[in-house]
């Protein structure tokens, strides 16, 4: 059954709760399950509950207020819908409460949006949910000093497995989406910025961030004590304002592939530390301070990437076991004697500076100075412990394929030549004798 609520106010200013001769709350309990109730433009009170399966559709522009110390909105049913609906939350709170709040599984949370003092949507031991089209924002500036440490999460799952978080948006929060101890989630074509961590997964295992962006937060994305993760086609970029800023954050990490990104313009690119069986591949690393850092990171793949620009390479410390192959370095002096398209001769990293800036700090300043560079040139041996790329790329993977076509196309051409002139020779030879 569709209800509609009549009668209301259509303006969203100077309405109060006394101007609504239907309160939301009531007309919700009131609801058979599975009714759709279709919220006519105005300004409501919260908090409101839902207990039931239920749609709740926003007609035009329908928003909600604060009230109380509870969630605007708590959802502790199944197969609800909430659609349109905009969330204002000005309370001052602890931030790690949210303004929404859910707690079924099936649920659809479309085109809503929230302002928020806290935490924007919180998943609590539920599943299968899908958040389409959200859109968070933090109310307190995230440069307001200490401040921005009161600001909550925008999106934060916890036990929760299973749902979609895709083609929204958060700006201003503490960690933009933040997974803990939930599995088999899909986080697709979102953007986050202005926040600490703009992905930030804990304890997780077989999730999935694809098709994000992430820009001027802390750190792009934050994966730490997590298993089979996929982060494939996302664009992290201007992670660069703080010193502990990455594009990417690997900590404690196993059998995650990191794939087809493009990492462009942070203090440290792609930063990879106490993790081992992970791909990183094809990943384009542009105008970095730090390309790649690794420390105490083994067994880790990296092939096909792109290096272009950046201030430094690539650094390593106690990260030796790795397989590396195949990528490109736009500052590598290489040979090509066979028409590969691989480098003969290793790119080398060395380890010298990390090294020394991680004893004394102070020395960090010396970056690039002449003298910097005369000892880096001294410190070479031994070098079986370096990270090394093995078998480097002559040019960027996008023109390795026409180098390797055109090599062959070449080869086979030449050898046409060397067969009509030996066939010539033969002939001549043969007058010659006659």
């Amino acid at each position: 059954m569709i209800i509609m609520v009549a009668g209301l106010f259509g303006g969203l200013q100077g309405a109060s709760a006394a101007d609504q001769p239907v309160n939301l709350q009531s007309l919700i309990d009131q609801a058979k399950p599975g009714d759709t109730i279709t919220v006519p433009a105005g300004a409501y009170q919260g908090p409101i509950q839902i207990n039931k399966t239920l749609k709740l559709i926003a007609d035009q522009e329908v928003l909600i207020h604060g009230n109380g110390d509870a969630p605007i909105l708590t959802i502790q049913a199944d197969h609800v819908l909430i659609a349109g609906i905009h969330f204002v939350d000005e309370r001052a709170r602890d931030p790690k409460e949210a303004t929404v709040l859910v707690k079924g599984n099936d649920n659809v949370l479309k085109e809503v949006t929230v302002r928020t003092n806290g935490t924007g949507i919180q998943l609590r031991e539920a599943s299968r949910n899908l958040l389409d089209g959200v859109q968070i924002q933090g109310l307190t500036d995230a440069r307001s000093g200490s401040d921005s440490v009161m600001r909550g999460n925008g999106i934060d799952l916890w036990e929760s497995y299973s749902n979609q978080i895709i083609n929204s948006s958060v700006d201003n929060m503490y960690d933009g989406i933040y997974l803990e101890n939930s599995s088999d989630n899909l986080i697709r074509s979102n953007v986050a910025k202005n926040s600490r961590y703009g992905y930030h997964l804990m304890f997780t295992k077989n999730n999935t961030i694809e098709k994000n962006v992430g820009f001027h937060n802390v750190t792009g994305a934050m994966v730490m004590g997590s298993e089979q993760v996929k982060v494939q086609h996302n664009e992290f970029s201007k992670q660069n304002e703080n010193v502990n800023s990455q594009g990417i954050l690997l900590f404690d990490v196993k059998k995650t592939a990191i794939q087809g990104n493009e990492v462009e313009g942070n203090r440290v690119g792609i930063y990879v530390e106490s993790s081992s069986d992970n791909q990183i591949l094809n990943n384009v690393l542009t105008r970095n301070f730090i390309g790649i850092q690794m420390i105490d990171a083994s067994t880790n793949e990296l092939e096909g990437n792109e290096f272009v620009s950046n201030v430094i390479q690539a650094q390593a410390e106690s990260s030796s076991d790795n397989r590396v192959q195949a990528n490109y370095w736009d500052d590598m002096q290489g040979i090509d004697r066979t028409g590969s398209g691989r480098s003969d001769l290793a790119y080398q990293i060395n380890p010298f500076y990390i090294t020394l800036t991680n004893d004394v700090k102070a020395f960090q300043l010396f970056f690039g100075s002449p003298g910097m560079e005369f000892l880096e040139s001294l410190f070479n041996n031994p070098t079986d412990s370096w990270l090394k790329d093995r078998s480097p790329l002559m040019k960027p993977p996008a023109l390795q394929g026409q180098v390797e076509q055109g090599v062959g196309f070449s080869a086979l051409w030449l050898g046409l030549v060397l067969l009509v002139v030996s066939l010539l020779c033969i002939y001549n030879w043969g007058i010659a004798r006659k």
